[in-house]
């Protein structure tokens, strides 16, 4: 089985992955980078501080890919559903082509995003070369729920409105400062 995760607009920027597994027990792990584990085009192993050293885990069984996370500390999710609580090992949760899976979450100041999250869209190809069709509509990590929309597009309205909210709080401060300059 091959994984293609492909970065999303909102994500620690990568190149694809492109993930080989055997499809009745292959594993690779989601992994913070360290000396001894590089990232590469081939790894599911990320330069960003906001994963865990063992972040999550990706499982084949009979032809099926699952997602696991291993108890991090910023979560995992799967079309904006997070798959269990900070350091609690997750059940496996079924994929589907189509999917955002996000490791992390976006670390902040006061200001802005100082630390990226991963945010990827997953492409699974079958051992005949086929790819894997779409979540059902049916099933509750779809990310067409009525409480859920594009994870990438919720980050960057989130994004605008913090940079609209800013630049209106600066104006403000600017202001305040000028009329203190004229009251003095």
């Amino acid at each position: 089985m091959k994984v293609i995760l492909s970065s999303q607009e909102g994500s620690l920027p990568f190149k694809d992955r492109i993930l080989l597994l055997d499809s009745r027990t292959g594993q690779v792990g989601v992994l913070r980078a360290t000396p001894q584990n590089k990232p590469s085009d081939d790894n599911a192993t990320f330069d960003c501080k906001v994963l865990s050293r063992s972040h999550a885990t990706f499982l084949c069984s009979k032809g099926k890919l699952y997602l696991k996370d291993n108890g991090s500390r910023n979560g995992s999710f799967v079309n904006n559903h997070k798959l269990s609580k900070n350091f609690q090992e997750s059940e496996e949760t079924l994929l589907f082509s189509g999917d955002i899976v996000r490791f992390g979450a976006q670390a902040r100041d006061d200001v802005a995003v100082v630390e990226k999250c991963i945010i990827a869209v997953v492409k699974i190809i079958d051992d005949r070369g086929a790819v894997v069709g779409a979540r059902p509509n049916s099933e509750k990590f779809n990310k067409v729920g009525k409480n859920s929309e594009n994870m990438s597009k919720q980050i960057a309205e989130l994004e605008d409105k913090l940079k609209a909210e800013q630049n209106e709080a600066s104006n403000l401060r600017e202001m305040l400062k000028n009329a203190k300059k004229t009251g003095d």
